[in-house]
């Protein structure tokens, strides 16, 4: 349905259904904050082709100017927070 929303497992729950089925987990989403406490990597994707593909902490340090504009999306917390 247009502009529904999938009701999201919490992070654990997640993590543990990927653990359990033994297989990865591709998530798409456009939230930062979403995605930094899902993913173990983060895929940055441009004009279909996939260009980044880091840990949460590498993307966090990333020199890419798309990278650094969906980290400035949203509001995302490290450990150091």
């Amino acid at each position: 349905l247009a502009g529904s929303r999938i009701p999201m497992l919490p992070e654990r729950e997640f993590r543990s259904l990927a653990e359990r089925l033994g297989k990865t987990i591709v998530f798409v989403t456009h939230d930062v904050a979403e995605a930094f406490a899902l993913a173990r990597r983060i895929g940055l994707f441009r004009d279909g082709r996939l260009v980044e593909l880091e840990t949460p902490d590498a993307f966090r340090r990333s020199s890419d100017p798309e990278a650094r504009a969906f980290l400035r999306a949203g509001v995302v917390l490290t450990n150091d927070d």
